[in-house]
């Protein structure tokens, strides 16, 4: 899920105040039942005061097939999921496409397919082969490779909807031996081949949030999930970050407490 209304149109790229929604609680209730049976988590989201949602690769591929964020999922897939998400809630999309399904030519394919969903905006990772970004060993393609599919991702989307945000993810701070200054290298290449957003996955602590923030001249979206620091909403906007993705830290409580109610029954 995700805070802050930072990209509902490319117009309005700009650091603006989180605003928070508040609606009474069994209206809100009663108006997320007629949704949760699918996916509850982003029909809550948005009843509560969530500006956004995110679809994750990870929560996709547990929620759909079953299995691992190891790339098994399949572009059709993909879309089809993002399409029944984007149709139950009415505030903007931001969608994992994994790592675009290959090189510069599928990710024509993969931008155009997700633009005809209607979701707001993607971020492709630069991992190969697929793997999520918290996964020990991951491997990154080369910078040059990742522009030239940023570059193709940014004419795909003027062709096809204008208004669609590409989000500049980098993943080479968890590669053996990656470091910080390589994330922001590599997120800034990306950001001058077009990208509107910078997403750089894995900071290790807060002074590396801070080292990005200072060094990076885009919005930036951040992933609060475990394996990076667990900032609040506050916490996250007094760094500097204009939104951030509550991923992994929904999915793991919402299996506890299913361990929890069926042990009851």
């Amino acid at each position: 899920m995700l805070s802050h209304d930072l990209i509902p149109n490319r117009k309005s790229l700009r650091r603006r105040s989180r605003h928070r929604v508040r609606i009474d609680r069994e209206s809100r209730v009663r108006s997320a039942q007629r949704r949760v049976l699918r996916f509850p988590r982003t029909a809550v989201a948005e009843q509560v005061r969530f500006n956004l949602v995110s679809m994750t690769g990870n929560g996709a591929s547990l929620s759909k097939i079953g299995q691992p964020d190891i790339g098994v999922m399949t572009l059709t897939e993909m879309v089809e999921n993002a399409k029944h998400i984007q149709q139950t809630v009415d505030v903007p999309l931001i969608s994992d496409v994994d790592n675009g399904f290959e090189n510069s030519i599928h990710i024509i394919r993969t931008v155009r397919e997700f633009t005809s969903v209607g979701v707001a905006a993607i971020h492709i990772k630069q991992a190969f082969p697929k793997r999520c970004g918290f996964v020990e060993g991951i491997r990154v393609i080369s910078k040059a490779e990742a522009v030239g599919k940023i570059r193709a991702a940014v004419d795909t989307r003027d062709e096809y909807n204008p208004e669609m945000i590409i989000i500049a993810r980098t993943d080479a701070r968890g590669v053996p031996d990656g470091t910080i200054e390589d994330a922001i290298n590599r997120v800034t290449a990306y950001c001058n081949a077009g990208a509107d957003v910078a997403f750089i996955q894995g900071p290790a602590d807060v002074s590396n949030i801070e080292y990005i923030t200072e060094s990076v001249d885009k919005p930036l979206l951040y992933n609060c999930s475990e394996g990076s620091p667990v900032l609040s909403l506050d916490r996250a906007e007094a760094l500097g970050i204009d939104s951030a993705m509550f991923s992994r830290m929904l999915t793991l409580p919402t299996i506890t407490t299913l361990f929890d109610r069926f042990e009851k029954l």
